[in-house]
């Protein structure tokens, strides 16, 4: 089996990207589902489960990007097990075995990566059978759910959503969505009685896909910054202020030290607590009171920024640093690159011939797919190198 087209491409237009959604940075906050709480804990295993959406997860990375980052000191990694078509059932991961086969697959490629919490998101595709079909579709969850509780217990279930109204010659989802809220108020059902806790992706806003359906890049960064407030991340801009004459400062967000304050020059080094992709969005406010009258260059690791008067700067100056926002696309390609290594490795190409009914002729080969490990620890020591902020190097001078 080839690795999905979809995944072959790299999509990092971000400044477009973030440009597009920018009033979304700041996360709306939710409380957790009173089934039960979301608990993401120091070292948590992740394993993502769930067909085309979760699978496209893996072209464009935010949720993760933003967990990783924003969760910094847990040490989260992350599996994704998306897989194009798949249901309850596991049947698209059979592959060329019966349907009932995709479960037995399912089993084997969730212990593989050894989770301790679940995010699950299934339910899209079996709506479009039902009513008829809602009581199956509950059993084959109940199913999924005990199979995979005997891993681990704690998992989140993400809400399917209604599918967007489009102009023609797309089809109306009327009739779609008043099938998708009898499977959406089951899984909720399911949910509460388990104590499992659910998050819902109808929280965004419409025109995040193009099709109605499946999202565009700019919907992948609206679901997954929705998805990482309902589960906790607190997502915010920094502030700061400094007096030139006194070199007195009060910060949120942000750690200053090495200050050199003079009135017609301000020196500190900066560290964000959060690693953030800002552009486009609500900005940082760097404040600095007591400068004599005059224009005064912002320097950020030895590259001016910008140039504003002292009074502007009194009054606080609105600005995102490039630097954060080039590292967290580093960050965000670095785990793209993770993501593929370990598709390949659960999922590789030629399988028929490692594997299953050809395997005869190149069985041997079946020997490399273990290689990619140490390909994967490479990346994950690359991403935790990157999830947290760089310190800068930021001086205020008189031009």
């Amino acid at each position: 089996m080839s690795i999905s087209p979809l995944l072959r491409h790299n999509h990092f237009a971000a400044a477009t990207i973030l440009i597009l959604v920018s009033a979304s940075w700041s996360f709306a906050q939710k409380k957790a589902d009173p089934a039960g709480k979301i608990d993401l804990r120091v070292g948590d295993r992740v394993t993502l489960l769930g067909g085309t959406l979760i699978e496209r997860m893996q072209l464009h990375n935010y949720l993760e990007a933003l967990l990783t980052s924003g969760f910094a000191d847990r040490e989260l990694t992350f599996r994704n097990l998306g897989w194009s078509g798949d249901n309850v059932f596991g049947h698209a991961r059979a592959v060329f075995g019966a349907p009932n086969d995709g479960f037995k697959r399912l089993e084997k490629d969730v212990d593989q990566t050894k989770p301790t919490t679940f995010v699950l998101h299934y339910g899209s595709n079996e709506a479009h059978q039902g009513e008829a079909h809602l009581q199956t579709f509950i059993a084959g969850y109940q199913r999924l759910l005990d199979t995979l509780a005997k891993r681990s217990p704690r998992m989140i279930i993400i809400l399917p959503r209604p599918y967007e109204t489009k102009s023609p010659p797309l089809p109306d989802p009327k009739d779609y969505n008043e099938k998708l809220q009898l499977y959406r108020d089951a899984i909720q059902e399911l949910a509460m009685q388990r104590g499992i806790p659910t998050i819902d992706l109808a929280q965004v806003l419409a025109n995040a896909t193009d099709n109605g359906v499946h999202p565009t890049p700019a919907g992948h960064l609206l679901f997954a910054q929705s998805l990482a407030g309902q589960i906790g991340l607190r997502a915010q801009p920094w502030q700061a202020s400094i007096d030139a004459k006194s070199g007195a400062q009060e910060s949120a967000g942000v750690a200053l030290t090495q200050i050199n304050a003079k009135p017609t020059q301000v020196t500190m080094t900066l560290q964000s607590d959060l690693l953030m992709n800002n552009e486009g969005g609500p900005a940082n406010t760097l404040r600095v009171t007591s400068l004599k009258p005059g224009k005064y260059a912002l320097v950020v690791d030895g590259k001016e920024q910008l140039v504003a008067s002292a009074s502007q700067w009194a009054n606080g100056v609105k600005l995102n640093l490039s630097q954060d926002t080039q590292q967290f696309e580093t960050l965000r390609r670095e785990i793209h690159d993770k993501n593929e290594l370990f598709f390949h490795r659960h999922r590789p190409q030629n399988e028929t011939y490692l594997f299953l009914f050809r395997k005869h002729e190149q069985g041997n080969n079946a020997v490399e797919i273990p290689q990619f490990d140490p390909l994967i620890a490479t990346k994950e020591a690359e991403i935790a190198k990157l999830k947290r902020p760089h310190s800068h190097r930021l001086e205020i001078r008189r031009q």
